[in-house]
């Protein structure tokens, strides 16, 4: 009784079987009768076709600031019909994919190869990972990526970086030195040509070779030894100064080293900054003390001032003349009726002291207008 079920569904199945068959194309049954899976009716449409030599990415290595770095990577068409290349998109300004001859577009025909350059203009130092990529009618890939990598070090190589010295306050009648070292990574025959201070009179700068023992403590295959000096000064208060070192370098010829600080001696002033703010009906009446020492009568002249300021010094009614330290008063007047705005400057005082020849107050006042 079950093989006649059997043979019964057999039957049945075949019966299904010969109508499919009798409705497909004659190219899709073989000779057997047989149907296999095939594309669209009338075969599929020819397209270009991206081959792409060698990887996508490229590693530039390590290269000194300022340095241009270029990488080619070249596209085949293996396809069956013309491929059509637009640039994509780029993950920074300094990453351009070109095509050849400069076109905004290109088609490279079946069989042919074209190249795309990817360049990149090294701005900041440090490890960098861009992108750029190409639209492409090849409907399999139709955006492909490129990749450039690398890591950027200064041109001329400073420690401390940045070669800044700030130095606080320092006496000003004694030198106060700094020292950092300068070297090159790829330009290890650097040579220093010379120092420029911005005031000689104020700082100084003396250079001479790493020694083997500052080299390997500082990894340095080869460099030098720059001392940055303050030199003693009659003058107090903040001071900012730059030393100019110009060497051979081919693609940074100089570096500026910024000096400043704040010079204190025999004089003292307190506040150190007069600052004020009102209006421009009111006006202002600032001061400032100044303690001497090592002097009981000190003269002062007003050598500068902000405009619109009235300046006048005169001794402390409390000044005690058995003291080693005469006090002054420093008056700073903003009349009435001065404009609205910002007044900034340096009120600047010669004196007679053998150790200070002159001060400088910094001043600070905003003036309202009217509510």
């Amino acid at each position: 009784m079950t093989r006649w079920i059997l043979l019964i569904v057999g039957v049945v199945l075949v019966s299904a079987a010969i109508p499919v068959l009798l409705s497909l194309p004659p190219s899709e049954v073989n000779g057997n009768g047989v149907a296999f899976p095939t594309g669209s009716v009338g075969g599929s449409k020819p397209a270009g076709k991206v081959y792409l030599k060698g990887e996508p990415t490229y590693n530039f290595g390590r290269h000194a600031i300022h340095w241009k770095g270029e990488q080619k990577f070249t596209i085949k068409n293996v396809g069956d019909a013309p491929l059509k290349l637009l640039p994509g998109s780029k993950s920074c300004m300094c990453t351009v994919a070109n095509f050849e001859n400069g076109e905004r577009d290109f088609t490279v025909p079946p069989g042919e190869s074209t190249e795309i350059t990817l360049t990149f203009n090294t701005k900041d130092a440090g490890k960098f990972d861009q992108r750029a990529s190409v639209q492409t009618s090849d409907p399999d890939q139709p955006e492909i990526f490129f990749s450039i990598r690398g890591e950027v070090f200064p041109a001329l190589v400073t420690n401390p970086d940045p070669p800044v010295f700030d130095f606080g306050s320092i006496p000003n009648d004694k030198p106060t030195e700094g020292r950092m070292a300068l070297t090159s990574y790829d330009h290890t025959d650097l040579k220093i040509l010379e120092s420029i201070p911005s005031n000689p009179q104020q700082v100084g700068l003396e250079i001479k070779p790493l020694s083997d023992e500052e080299k390997s403590h500082l990894k340095y295959q080869d460099g030098y030894r720059l001392d940055v000096r303050v030199l003693p000064s009659p003058e107090l208060g903040t001071f900012a100064e730059t030393i100019t070192v110009k060497t051979d370098h081919p693609s940074e010829s100089e570096l500026v080293i910024q000096v400043r600080g704040k010079r204190t001696g025999a004089i003292v002033i307190f506040p150190e900054v007069v600052r004020a703010q009102t209006t421009s009906s009111r006006g202002a009446n600032l001061s400032a003390v100044m303690s001497v020492r090592d002097q009981a009568d000190t003269t002062f002249e007003v050598v500068n001032q902000p405009q619109g300021v009235e300046v006048s010094v005169s001794k402390a009614e409390d000044a005690n003349t058995d003291s080693k330290v005469t006090r002054y008063r420093l008056a700073l007047k903003i009349p009435p009726g001065t404009p609205a705005g910002l007044i900034s400057g340096d009120v600047v005082l010669k004196t007679n002291h053998p150790s200070v020849q002159q001060v400088r107050v910094p001043l600070s006042a905003t003036i309202d207008a009217e509510e």
